[in-house]
């Protein structure tokens, strides 16, 4: 009703955004859904009624639309049931890519949020240009290193652009990467746990093809100690990576220990990198028997939120060759910031969920919502309401 009143008045959701002091997507959000913003909402139903009552709407017309509005049951002050619903969304956020609608609207060619494929198009926060020194510093100089975050944090991306790097950098580091697509903690029928013997297959693989692994263990153990030694010798260092490395079996996480302890004189010969999610540093803080060796020797380093949601948006668009102020209001990116603070508290104190990859689904999502809505910008009020 409240649509069809205005429209009969000629006024445009532009204009009535301009009168009612609000966002074009919240003018859209109030017409379409009779949702209200969820600041000043006393303040916009006082200028709607005030504005309709100057294009000359009668009395009861406006007072049934009103009335409509402020009873709808989409509004909602359960706190507590939307900051479930909130997490839920967040948890489950899916994959997004831009729509051609949104491509062409906004002028993107080039994906901002694809993988990348230079060291270049890696964005660095400070943490993860302090992740990323601590990878290089373990793979090159012998050390111990877990490197934990969340799914989408960036983990994978730090290993590829390390490789290149040492490539590039260092070409006597040879990495070592024992397969892991089908492992799995325990023999579950899905897969089956990543063991010393196959480490020590990865390692024979590497450094001497040749080599038969066909031996007993301790004739294999003696093969891939004598083979770094020779590598080493020839001006080599290995690192070896295992990756999803929460999933590693108890007792190949312990024997970890003594391939870090393999040595020539004073030089370790294998640096070790895991690379897991955060059930990876669970286990690495513990003092279990059957771990507690391991954790006495690693370090762990984690990768947290992004610090600054704009920065990196402004990173990814300007790679993709995109003006981001062509894209974004500037009130959307502390809005995509906050949609990604979940399990508030009452001390304010929330999970903070901003990884780049769920930074780049859920602005991706609203990408698509404003070209659909045929929007100039991605806005606060889109971010707060848009379906991920």
């Amino acid at each position: 009703m409240l649509q069809s009143l205005l429209k009969s008045k000629g006024v445009t959701q532009a204009e009535l955004a301009r009168k009612l002091g609000i966002s074009p997507t919240s003018v859209w959000r109030l017409l379409k859904m009779h949702q209200l913003p969820q600041n000043g909402r006393a303040a916009v139903l006082e200028k709607l009624r005030g504005t309709m009552c100057a294009l000359g709407v009668p009395d009861d017309d406006i007072s049934k639309a009103m009335a409509a509005l402020e009873t709808d049951p989409n509004q909602t002050t359960d706190t507590t049931k939307q900051t479930d619903e909130k997490k839920d969304d967040i948890m489950a956020l899916r994959h997004h890519t831009l729509s051609q609608q949104a491509r062409q609207a906004f002028g993107i060619f080039r994906d901002p949020f694809a993988q990348p494929e230079q060291p270049d198009d890696v964005y660095l926060s400070p943490s993860i240009r302090y992740a990323r020194e601590a990878l290089y510093q373990a793979a090159t100089h012998g050390n111990f290193l877990a490197l934990v975050g969340e799914s989408g944090s960036g983990k994978s991306t730090l290993r590829r652009e390390l490789i290149e790097r040492l490539n590039r950098d260092n070409g006597d580091v040879i990495v070592i990467q024992p397969y892991v697509l089908t492992m799995a903690q325990t023999d579950n029928g899905a897969g089956k746990p990543l063991r010393t013997s196959h480490i020590i297959e990865s390692i024979l693989h590497a450094l001497d093809p040749s080599t038969s692994t066909s031996s007993s263990p301790e004739v294999l153990a003696r093969r891939v100690h004598e083979a770094l030694q020779r590598s080493s010798r020839a001006g080599n260092r290995h690192c070896l990576i295992i990756e999803e490395a929460h999933d590693l079996h108890p007792q190949t996480l312990k024997a970890l220990k003594r391939f870090y302890e393999l040595e020539d004189g004073m030089r370790r010969l294998l640096s070790i990198i895991l690379i897991g999610q955060t059930e990876l540093a669970l286990r690495l803080s513990t003092s279990a028997a059957d771990v507690r060796e391991v954790v006495q020797r690693i370090d762990v380093v984690q990768l947290g939120a992004l610090e600054d949601v704009e920065a990196f948006l402004r990173f990814r668009m300007k790679s993709a060759g995109v003006d981001a102020d062509a894209v974004f209001e500037k009130d959307a990116y502390r809005a995509i910031k906050e949609r990604l603070l979940v399990s508030r508290d009452n001390r304010g104190t929330a999970i903070d969920m901003a990884y780049p990859l769920a930074v780049s689904n859920l602005t991706a999502a609203c990408i698509n919502e404003a070209a659909a809505m045929g929007f100039d910008k991605v806005d606060a009020d889109l971010v707060a309401t848009v379906k991920p």
